[in-house]
């Protein structure tokens, strides 16, 4: 198998769930409905953004990280991410969005994610590029 194979094919899922979270953020109109399929986009985006992460890591050469606490951290520490306490913020939302039954929380969440969140996700992104 071609070396770095895994994380490109990963990466390739990464961008297609960033498209479809940056869709679902801009539906319009934003009714509730819209805002908990956006939220849900963003579990799969995060998802997957810790683990092409994993797999970046193991192109690398590091093979021992695993999980996404742990990736996380690794990649804030090799300065493949950069603002990790906004990723462990992020990391914390995506287990609370599981719970959106709440009116606020998804308004909350939604927030964070169209305002904080998409821009972490779309450095990522160019990273991941860089990274080909």
């Amino acid at each position: 198998m071609e070396e770095g194979f895994l994380f490109k094919q990963k990466f390739q899922s990464y961008k297609k769930a960033l498209s479809s979270l940056i869709q679902g953020i801009n539906a319009n109109p934003v009714s509730s409905l819209a805002k908990e399929g956006a939220i849900h986009r963003f579990e799969i985006t995060w998802e997957l953004a810790w683990q092409t992460l994993q797999d970046l890591l193991e192109y690398r050469g590091i093979v021992a990280v695993k999980g996404p606490n742990p990736v996380i951290q690794e990649a804030g520490k090799l300065q493949i991410i950069s603002n990790l306490h906004l990723w462990d913020q992020m990391r914390r939302d995506r287990n609370r969005a599981s719970h959106t039954y709440d009116e606020i929380l998804v308004e909350e969440l939604y927030n964070k994610i169209s305002t904080i969140y998409l821009p972490l996700f779309l450095a990522l992104e160019t990273t991941f590029e860089n990274e080909q």
